[in-house]
């Protein structure tokens, strides 16, 4: 089980902890930053927001992408999207370009997080994905309490626009991670959809999406408004 950790920890939980602190990180400091900019409480909220439309946009093309390309395009897609997205927060203090990049960053989730377990699924045993999921999942909490403070202490003494372009150079290093030491691996037990199958997807699992789906999006509702709340409340009481 050993080697097979470590055989993954290059293509996949080293990119996964880079990709997991930035997301975290930008949680907390881009409503902070909008708020900087003059920005209102309403506004910054908006931008968090509109991240979760990018996610919702992307999930099902997300797997049909690696269904079609495989896992290994799929993370490039991921990563390289992710980069263009705090890129654009490190460059502009356009609103209608945050916004973007913000989308681009709710995409970004999606794109990775599907390439990396249908990565792990086709290149572990059965009976080893449940654990090298785990092992990801676990760095990804790791990422979600170093994250913050690395960027936080960057900002103080960097500002924001540095602190961005920071992430950025750390997102680059996880595309160059994936780029050179993910494998391309054919999947054999896959059929291959075409992408309009998105609308049939629909179609026939539409009882799932209406229960459990709307029960998931209630509870990521939470979820992110949590995540939101504390900064914006630190912020409030000084």
């Amino acid at each position: 089980m050993f080697q097979t950790y470590k055989r993954l920890v290059l293509p996949v939980y080293i990119p996964s902890l880079l990709s997991a602190m930035v997301h975290t990180a930008t949680i907390i400091l881009l409503p902070l930053y909008l708020l900087g900019l003059g920005y209102g409480v309403g506004t910054a909220s908006f931008v968090i927001a509109i991240r979760g439309l990018g996610l919702l946009l992307t999930d099902i093309p997300a797997g049909l992408t690696a269904n079609r390309f495989g896992d290994k395009p799929t993370m490039i897609l991921g990563s390289t999207t992710l980069l263009a997205g705090i890129l654009m927060f490190g460059l502009t203090d356009s609103l209608p370009l945050i916004l973007v990049a913000s989308v681009l960053i709710g995409s970004s989730n999606a794109l990775n997080m599907v390439g990396r377990l249908s990565y792990l699924t086709d290149s572990c045993e059965a009976h080893e994905r449940g654990r090298v999921i785990a092992m990801m999942a676990g760095l990804q909490r790791v990422a979600s309490l170093v994250g913050p403070l690395v960027f936080s202490y960057s900002v103080k003494h960097l500002e924001y626009k540095p602190t961005f372009l920071f992430m950025a150079a750390l997102i680059a290093c996880n595309l160059l991670f994936v780029i050179i030491f993910a494998k391309r691996i054919e999947a054999v037990h896959r059929k291959q959809a075409p992408v309009s199958g998105i609308f049939r997807i629909f179609s026939e699992y539409k009882q799932v999406l209406i229960t459990a789906g709307v029960a998931g999006l209630v509870l990521m509702m939470v979820r992110s408004g949590r995540q939101l709340l504390f900064p914006l409340f630190g912020d409030a009481i000084g």
